[in-house]
């Protein structure tokens, strides 16, 4: 399993949350979407800590169901729901597009 965590020097600045508000956003305005749900490992704290911040909760848990390094972690589930959802940036661009 491949895993691409980005340039170090770029970690901790906010990029991972606001590309998923960007995300939320598109999933909830453009495509209408009421869930969105996804997978994170608990090895992942940058991206939980991330998806937490833009608005997704955690719903399930499968434990030590996922093997790396010698070690087995959980795989989290985590949603966010459209009417939990805070505003985006997505979502004040399509607004202003309706207006014109």
């Amino acid at each position: 399993m491949a895993h691409c965590a980005g340039e170090v020097s770029q970690s901790g600045k906010g990029y991972g949350t606001e590309t998923a508000r960007l995300m939320l956003g598109y999933a909830f305005t453009a495509l209408g979407l009421y869930n969105v749900s996804l997978e994170v490992y608990s090895h992942n704290i940058a991206g939980q800590r991330a998806y937490h911040r833009a608005g997704f909760r955690e719903y399930g848990r499968s434990h030590e169901c996922f093997y790396m390094g010698g070690k087995a972690w959980d795989e989290i589930l985590m949603e966010c729901v459209s009417t939990d959802f805070q505003d985006s940036v997505l979502t004040q661009m399509l607004a202003s597009d309706a207006a014109r």
